[in-house]
């Protein structure tokens, strides 16, 4: 069963880390949560168990951001007007 790890940053419009914020990642059946740290990295990890990767829906503040197919090792960032 192969295990994804991939990371997450949040930034403001003047390119800096938001920290301290939730993130929200929803799978298709489950979803997860946590906090930034103080540069607005959050990592999550998610087994499948059939595809090297995961469809990931990032939401930041209730609003959806995006929708990422994430692989070992991949990282995202996504600008939100703060």
């Amino acid at each position: 069963m192969p295990e994804i790890e991939y990371s997450i940053r949040i930034i403001n419009k003047d390119g800096n880390g938001i920290s301290g914020e939730k993130v929200s990642v929803h799978y298709d059946l489950t979803h997860d949560s946590d906090w930034t740290d103080e540069d607005g990295w959050v990592t999550f990890e998610k087994s499948n168990l059939v595809y090297d990767g995961v469809r990931v829906k990032v939401y930041f503040k209730g609003e959806l951001l995006d929708e990422v197919w994430a692989e070992d090792g991949d990282t995202f960032s996504f600008t939100y007007n703060y």
